[in-house]
């Protein structure tokens, strides 16, 4: 067998097993996003928040917490 089928086999099957773990998430407009590290010496909130867009994260050791930014007038 040629190893260029074989590598590119280990490569599709990696992706593979490494798909549930990858989370992602849009940011809308209007909203901001706080990404919060579950694990590690670094657990807490991130310094910088999320702006607009899409957000990948693990999902097993990070969450995405997304909260508006706008406030809304009503008149009585």
């Amino acid at each position: 067998m040629n190893t260029k089928y074989i590598i590119g086999g280990c490569v599709v099957a990696a992706l593979l097993l490494m798909t549930p773990f990858i989370g992602c998430t849009r940011i809308e407009p209007g909203y901001t996003g706080i990404k919060v590290n579950l694990t590690g010496s670094q657990r807490g909130a991130d310094d910088l928040p999320i702006v607009t867009g899409w957000v990948f994260y693990n999902r097993l050791t990070t969450q995405v917490h997304s909260f508006p930014t706008f406030t809304q007038n009503v008149i009585w």
